[in-house]
């Protein structure tokens, strides 16, 4: 086995701002690599620091949230979670979040450990904690952006839709369920993409027409198979799968424009 040496660290030759914001910086980096390769272009993360809450109640039931998140585009099923605030602990975080966003008090808050988001290329870290026999209580405040759904559920209930995603054919790295069940963020779970036969049956089926450009009644409609991008008509997330009946070719643009609704 390999020392840490042996493996060796990466030397930053350079650093160049691309954003910086109070929530998001984005840095452009000049790296060597230990055999010597440069890589001019290797791009950093850095956002707040935020804790993980895992509450549990006395009957033995799990505090989950649901809400919106535009990453995924999708309603997410999640632990209480939230951004460690300027001059606060990841203790007092933790409180302050498991009562703003589902109004639940606890006493006894045991630390799991500190980790972090992303080890690629993010300088972020989050910190997880475990709370039993949290009631409900205290303030509910929410940001203008938030609109945050608390619910309860056994390690059964868990259990049951750990099972069903374990089983969903359209899952290739079921390692990422648990992943995926925090975070509500697709990318753990390597959904699969439709094959290249699968696009072009319905590449001919359609004959090559994208049918939001029909809609929007433009003058080119029709576009070569490499000038056009699979598309799942109901998304994964909802209960689409991954199949012929529920694809459809569009042309770049508006598949990308989709994507960002």
């Amino acid at each position: 086995m390999k020392s840490e040496k042996e493996i060796g660290c990466w030397t930053t030759l350079s650093v160049k701002e691309i954003l910086d914001s109070p929530w998001l910086k984005i840095a452009k980096e000049s790296c060597r690599l230990p055999h010597g390769k440069i890589i001019s272009d290797f791009y950093t993360i850095w956002q707040p620091d935020w804790v993980l809450i895992l509450p549990k109640t006395r009957s033995g039931k799990w505090v989950l949230t649901k809400q919106y998140r535009h990453g995924t585009k999708a309603i997410s099923l999640e632990f209480p979670a939230g951004i460690v605030d300027k001059g606060e602990s990841p203790l007092e975080a933790a409180k302050r979040e498991l009562e703003e966003e589902v109004s639940y008090l606890g006493s006894s808050f045991k630390f799991l450990g500190e980790f972090p988001m992303n080890p690629d290329r993010h300088r972020g870290k989050f910190y997880v904690f475990v709370v039993n026999d949290v009631e409900k209580g205290g303030n509910r405040t929410q940001d203008e952006t938030e609109n945050i759904v608390g619910i309860e559920l056994s390690t059964e209930e868990l259990e049951t839709k750990i099972v069903a995603l374990m089983q969903d054919d359209d899952i290739t790295k079921r390692s990422g369920i648990y992943e995926y069940l925090l975070s509500g963020n697709e990318k753990h779970l390597n959904i699969r993409v439709f094959t290249d036969n699968e696009k072009r049956q319905v590449y001919e089926l359609q004959k090559g027409i994208c049918p939001h450009c029909v809609a929007e009644h433009r003058e080119k409609t029709h576009y070569e198979l490499e000038e056009m991008e699979a598309d799942h008509i109901t998304p994964w997330c909802e209960g689409g799968k991954t199949s012929v009946e529920n694809c459809q070719m569009l042309c770049k643009e508006h598949n990308r424009r989709k994507s960002n609704l």
